[in-house]
């Protein structure tokens, strides 16, 4: 089986293994998508690029809602006509929106997104169900719960706090410090995509990627970086202060 992601040197992309890298710009016609599918005869694709930066997607929603919701619609046609088999879509917990404290959100739950990001991702996961559903083919959407790593970009919380501590000459203040957060690595991330390439369980399936533990931005942050200054917190909380995602359906699928 032939794997190509697009988006391969992103915080979880460049965790995959055995996974080609589909060099794809975007904007591109569908035909130049299908020649390249075709040539490369990928059988699953797994669709990681996105526009990931809030203020870049507040700022141009243009752009961004092209890149992370046409772009895809049309990637998945493209994927159709040259044969491809398995479409595999990275979308977000936060289409979740706020929830009550003490809840997991289910795959079930009704989306409430509050970010133009998020969306921009339900939009998408709209568009592409329906038109996996006309050509059935096999779509696997997965909800992505907050990822925490070192080595992830700057516009991330945990490349910010990188950056910071390895500067260790200024620590700014953690806004909204007792929001409650799914965290995961982005390895671990990688590891569970890989395993739903393999899972081949046909039609559309819909997956939180989460852990279901519970963790303040402040804890985790301490946890990851004990050079972080405890009192660079502001101790508050947004209009999303809980957010974590249920893993019983994916403890469920994946071995």
């Amino acid at each position: 089986m032939r794997i190509f992601a697009t988006g391969r040197m992103g915080s979880i992309g460049k965790h995959l293994d055995g996974v080609d890298s589909l060099s794809i710009r975007f904007p591109s016609k569908e035909a130049d998508m299908q020649n390249e599918l075709t040539y490369r005869k990928c059988d699953t694709l797994i669709h990681l690029a996105a526009v990931t930066n809030p203020i870049q997607v507040a700022q141009d929603k243009i752009y961004s809602g092209y890149i992370n919701v046409d772009a895809p619609v049309a990637l998945l046609k493209a994927f159709i006509k040259s044969g491809g088999e398995q479409f595999v879509f990275a979308s977000t917990g936060h289409i979740y929106g706020p929830q009550v404290v003490g809840h997991l959100s289910l795959e079930t739950d009704e989306p409430n997104p509050i970010s133009a990001y998020a969306e921009q991702k339900l939009k998408a996961e709209s568009a592409l169900i329906e038109v996996a559903t006309r050509h059935e083919i096999d779509l696997t959407i997965l909800r992505i719960f907050s990822v925490f790593g070192s080595s992830m970009a700057n516009h991330y919380l945990a490349g910010t706090v990188s950056s910071q501590v390895g500067k260790q000459t200024s620590f700014p203040i953690i806004h909204n410090s007792e929001d409650v957060r799914d965290f995961s690595s982005p390895p671990w991330v990688a590891e569970k995509i890989n395993e739903f390439c393999y899972l081949k369980r046909g039609g559309i399936t819909i997956c939180n990627i989460a852990s279901g533990i519970p963790m303040s931005i402040r804890e985790k942050v301490l946890l990851e970086f004990p050079l972080w200054p405890a009192n660079c917190f502001d101790g508050l909380q947004s209009n999303m202060s809980w957010l974590v995602g249920s893993n019983q359906l994916l403890n469920g699928l994946l071995p």
